[in-house]
């Protein structure tokens, strides 16, 4: 699949999901030439399985984590979103992506 097949993704999909993060549902939203920057990696993770396993890896090291929206801007086919997650005190497990992820997170796309 490309990017430039449209899989239903927008801000309010975003915010559905960080509301009640599910694993599961991440691959069905992903093109399999994704490309995510993560914050304490060196490297992009590339491609729709280690990009979900990055979800995978929060969402099981933060189980209670939520993301907000704390900015966004569109322009044509463009999307940016900016967004903060705290996370419940007491809940964080050992874990690299506790660690590095949970700061800030910016996503952009393209819709087709």
């Amino acid at each position: 699949m490309s990017t430039t097949e449209q899989r239903g993704w927008s801000v309010d999909a975003f915010k559905a999901f960080w509301s009640q993060p599910d694993p599961s549902l991440v691959p069905g939203a992903l093109t399999d030439d994704v490309v995510g920057y993560w914050a304490g990696r060196n490297e992009p993770v590339r491609g729709r399985d280690a990009y979900t396993r990055c979800i995978a890896e929060l969402v099981e090291a933060l189980p209670d984590v939520r993301l907000e929206v704390a900015e966004q801007a569109e322009s044509g086919e463009f999307t940016f979103i900016a967004g903060s997650c705290v996370p419940p005190e007491g809940t964080v497990r050992s874990s690299s992506a506790a660690s590095t992820a949970c700061a800030s997170v910016a996503l952009s796309w393209r819709r087709t």
